[in-house]
């Protein structure tokens, strides 16, 4: 069946949901039919798709790029059985059923070894420095949010021919 998706969810304690939409949206909005609750995946961060008997991965936020297979996804990729899409903490494993794309979500907790970088030198306690006697420490503050209209984003760009 075309534009059927079938999302399974290994880190949370619910069962698989079957959503027939002319395109999936990938985020941290409410919106989103793979909601992916982490403070590093974007609002929407990415996109799947049906175009004529393929489905592609479209990103949607190139400063938060989603990987497929361990790479960058820069521009619009076709997804087969057996990949991996990875939106922060979680790995997406894509398959392609005839009668739907099966999308298995796990959250990844850690870092894999061949990502940790170990060249830096390891920060130990007494290397913090402490305020001088009598001031108080500065407080963070945070920078404002701007607004983005992700839904229109992905409304347009993505549902565009791919690129081949």
């Amino acid at each position: 069946m075309k534009n059927q998706y079938v999302i399974i969810r290994d880190d949370l304690p619910i069962d698989p949901v079957t959503v027939i939409t002319e395109g999936l949206l990938i985020g941290r909005l409410m919106e989103c039919e793979v909601l992916l609750n982490h403070p590093s995946v974007s609002r929407a961060q990415a996109g799947i798709k049906q175009v004529e008997e393929n489905y592609y991965l479209f990103p949607l936020r190139p400063s938060n790029p989603v990987t497929l297979n361990g790479k960058a996804v820069e521009v619009n990729e076709a997804l087969a059985s057996g990949d991996f899409v990875g939106v922060g903490p979680f790995l997406l494993e894509i398959d392609n059923t005839e009668e739907a794309l099966v999308i298995r979500v796990s959250l990844q907790i850690g870092m894999f070894a061949a990502d940790a970088d170990l060249s830096s030198p390891i920060l130990t306690t007494d290397q913090l420095e402490t305020p001088a006697e009598g001031k108080k420490p500065a407080k963070a503050r945070a920078a404002p949010i701007a607004g983005t209209k992700a839904l229109d984003i992905f409304g347009t760009n993505v549902f565009a021919k791919p690129v081949r």
